[in-house]
């Protein structure tokens, strides 16, 4: 990882705890899916803890922290045990969402934009 994107990273994770918008993790290794790593899975060290206000998709998700909506298995991944069908998280959930180099700062709940 470049200065750059570390700094870029670092930032992102600086204002999500100063604002109060989210828990951060920290892990070390990859994000993963029952048996292996998905094609779009990428090394993740950080994500932050939402709680959804409503039911939501994971593409809908990846569409507002990452501005791409095909960013949506990186969410999945992250969530095996708790997506339901159609990629669909319940209302009230707590929703893991990895920081990747197209992570976007979100409000506290999702929809308060």
């Amino acid at each position: 990882m470049t200065k750059q994107k570390l700094l870029k990273l670092s930032l992102g994770v600086s204002t999500i705890l100063f604002l109060g918008m989210g828990q951060v993790s920290f892990a070390n290794g990859f994000v993963e899916n029952n048996t292996k790593l998905s094609e779009t899975s990428k090394p993740v060290t950080a994500w932050i803890t939402t709680r959804v206000p409503y039911d939501i998709s994971a593409k809908e998700l990846a569409q507002n922290y990452y501005g791409d909506e095909n960013e949506y298995q990186l969410i999945v991944d992250a969530n095996k045990g708790i997506i339901g069908k159609n990629l669909m998280f319940k209302k009230n959930t707590e929703v893991k969402i990895p920081i990747t180099e197209k992570f976007k700062d979100q409000p506290e709940i999702i929809g308060w934009n």
